[in-house]
């Protein structure tokens, strides 16, 4: 039951999803309350174990993409550094790119809600082609 002149808080939980918390003031007039919420899916998790020197990597053609944290802001794509990398990245199809010294390799990816991708980029043993696989 819900009393006017108070501030109740409601916090919606779905599997898959950040749970969402709202608080709203009820009033003396309402005898009906909606509520539409918006929720945003986990984020999958993007991990590429790096073997390759100045390597750097775009998403969709830009430099920039948007956090799979519950906040969801857009942010730089970082550097590539030795070793492993991790970002948490919304959900979707993305186009990734990835230079090395004079060699590219593209591919596509399907990231789902809550999950983890594990990749390795390195060059081949002859050093000719750049390397991209899934672990």
């Amino acid at each position: 039951k819900l009393l006017s002149g108070k501030v109740p808080k409601f916090r919606f939980e779905r599997e898959g999803y950040y749970p969402k918390e709202y608080s709203l003031r009820i009033y003396p007039f309402q005898k009906e309350l909606t509520m539409d919420v918006v929720m945003t899916p986990l984020a999958a998790r993007l991990i590429i174990e790096n073997g390759v020197e100045d390597a750097r990597f775009t998403l969709n053609d830009s430099d920039t993409y948007l956090d799979g944290s519950s906040v969801g802001a857009l942010k730089d794509i970082p550097s590539l550094v030795s070793g492993e990398n991790e970002m948490l990245l919304t959900p979707g199809i993305y186009l990734i790119e990835l230079k090395g010294k004079r060699k590219t390799v593209s591919r596509e990816l399907n990231l789902e809600r809550d999950g983890e991708y594990r990749f390795s980029l390195s060059l081949s043993s002859d050093e000719s082609e750049l390397l991209f696989t899934e672990e």
